[in-house]
């Protein structure tokens, strides 16, 4: 019957795993064809975003120490002269 993992022997019954769309390729129909753009539009989304958040950050920081520099200006040499 099956394997003693309890799956059924991989054997092909018509259902072929789909094959992976490359560059240059065509879907097979519309609906691959919508779902293939909104992929590709939201993977150069996030990579935009991650993009933007780590500059954000950096800025953040840059910020912050900036901040921590003119506190220390203030209060220790610029009451010395």
């Amino acid at each position: 019957m099956g394997h003693a993992d309890g799956c059924a022997p991989s054997r092909s019954r018509g259902l072929d795993r789909p094959r992976p769309l490359t560059r240059g390729t065509t879907p097979s129909n519309t609906a691959l064809a919508h779902a293939e753009t909104g992929y590709r539009a939201a993977v150069r989304a996030a990579a935009e975003h991650a993009a933007r958040k780590a500059a954000a950050e950096l800025l953040a920081a840059e910020a912050a120490w900036t901040r921590q520099r003119v506190r220390a200006l203030r209060r220790h040499w610029i009451s010395r002269l």
